[in-house]
C-alpha cells in the first residue's frame, strides 16, 4: 500500500467532514471523524498538528462540560462558542493536513483530471500557497512586536486591544498584498495561464489508502444524514 493519498481523495474527504460537521450529527460520529484524521496525522508524520488539534478538542471537550451545569448567561454563551469551535476542528484538522502534505502542482494536476475550469484550479492552487505564506508573515509580525514591546499578548490586548489589533493587522494586509503579487507573478511566469494543457512530473493514481479513507469518511457522512433523518434513506 502507497503511503500518499490522491489530492482528489483529500478533497472528497474533506467534503464528507464538511457534510458530518454541517448536519450537526451525532457525537460519536465527531469523534470517528476526529480518530480518523489523528490517524491520518500520525501516518504522514503531522505530529504537531495532531498534537494541537487534539489538545484543542480534548480541551474544548472539557471546558463544555464544565460550564454545562452553570445557569449562568456569560458561561452559557461561552460554552456554545466553545460547542461550535469543537465542531469544526474536524474540519480544520484536516484542512491543515491537506495543505502540508499536498504540493501545488500536485493539486493543480488534480483539479485539471477533475475538468474544473481553468480560474478555479487557479484559484485553488493560489489559496493552498496563500495560507501558509501568510501564517509564516504573521509569524513574522508578531516577532516584530514583540521586539517593540507591542507583542500580541493578553496584557496588551486587554489595556490597548485597538493599538494591537491595527499593529498586527495593518502590516499583514500589507504584506498580503505584496505576496498576492508575487505569487501571481510566479504563476505567470510558470506559464499557468498558458492556453496547453499543462504537464505535470507527478503521475497522481488512486490506491487501496484512497479506497480506504472514502469509503471510512463516506459511511460517517452517510451516518450523519442517516441520524438527521431522511435526507439520504
Amino acid at each position: 500500500m502507497k503511503k500518499s493519498i490522491d489530492p482528489r481523495t483529500k478533497l472528497i474527504v474533506l467534503i464528507f467532514i464538511n457534510i458530518s460537521v454541517f448536519t450537526m450529527s451525532a457525537i460519536y460520529i465527531e469523534w470517528l471523524n476526529m480518530a480518523l484524521i489523528v490517524v491520518l496525522c500520525l501516518l504522514f508524520g503531522q505530529y504537531k498538528n495532531c498534537l494541537k488539534y487534539s489538545a484543542a478538542y480534548i480541551a474544548a471537550m472539557v471546558l463544555i462540560n464544565i460550564t454545562a451545569g452553570y445557569e449562568n448567561h456569560v458561561l452559557a454563551a461561552l460554552s456554545i462558542i466553545v460547542f461550535l469551535i469543537r465542531r469544526f476542528l474536524p474540519m480544520l484538522m484536516f484542512g491543515s493536513f491537506l495543505i502540508s502534505t499536498t504540493r501545488v502542482s500536485e493539486l493543480i494536476t488534480a483539479l485539471q483530471k477533475m475538468g474544473l475550469p481553468k480560474g478555479a484550479v487557479i484559484t485553488f492552487a493560489a489559496a493552498l500557497r496563500f495560507i501558509p505564506t501568510v501564517r509564516e508573515e504573521l509569524s513574522q509580525v508578531r516577532d516584530a512586536m514583540k521586539l517593540r514591546g507591542k507583542g500580541f499578548t493578553v496584557k496588551n490586548i486587554l489595556t490597548r486591544p485597538l493599538a494591537t489589533v491595527e499593529n498586527t493587522l495593518i502590516p499583514l494586509m500589507l504584506r498580503s498584498a505584496t505576496i498576492a503579487e508575487e505569487l501571481a507573478a510566479a504563476a505567470v511566469t510558470r506559464g499557468i495561464d498558458a492556453s496547453q494543457r499543462r504537464t505535470s512530473f507527478y503521475t497522481l493514481r488512486f490506491g487501496l489508502l484512497d479506497v480506504l479513507c472514502a469509503l471510512l469518511f463516506g459511511s460517517l457522512a452517510a451516518g450523519s444524514l442517516y441520524v438527521k433523518r431522511g435526507i439520504v434513506f
